[in-house]
């Protein structure tokens, strides 16, 4: 919950993105597997946190609005956001490398495995859909690899 207080403490004190925020949140919940429906809640809301500023928005708003409304419609699934929100903000070069190694790694091992022995991908997950979110946008195992470089 240490990720959680932190990006509250972000959200509430800073004048940068609320959306990215929120989702950074939801995220953390969700990936820890605690207060499941606090994670889908702020999940939904994220679209109407985005900012506009002169006419234009945002790009990386664009991209957690994107990834959360994909999270409602996959029946409140993503394929390894924390990993991917990390990447996206250039995190995982800064993160120690037995963060890497022993945990990033395993999850991105263990996302691959369960992708590979799925043999109807449409009766994967709750709609068919989110096995090709998954297969086609694997978070590669050498992402943490190179990221420990």
């Amino acid at each position: 919950m240490k990720g959680y207080e932190c990006f509250n403490i972000l959200d509430k004190e800073s004048n940068w993105s609320k959306a990215i925020y929120a989702y950074a949140k939801a995220t953390t919940l969700y990936e820890e597997g605690m207060e499941t429906a606090k994670a889908n809640q702020t999940m939904a809301q994220v679209p109407d946190l985005m900012q506009r500023i002169a006419g234009k928005s945002i790009p990386l708003e664009k991209f957690v609005a994107r990834r959360a409304r994909k999270f409602v419609a996959q029946g409140n699934r993503l394929t390894l956001p924390g990993i991917e929100l990390a990447y996206v903000l250039n995190c995982l070069g800064l993160s120690p490398r037995f963060v890497l190694f022993e945990e990033h790694l395993n999850q991105v091992s263990q996302v691959l495995a369960d992708l590979h022995a799925v043999k109807e991908p449409e009766k994967y997950g709750k709609n068919g859909d989110e096995y090709w979110d998954g297969a086609s946008h694997p978070p590669p195992p050498s992402l943490c690899l190179l990221a420990g470089d």
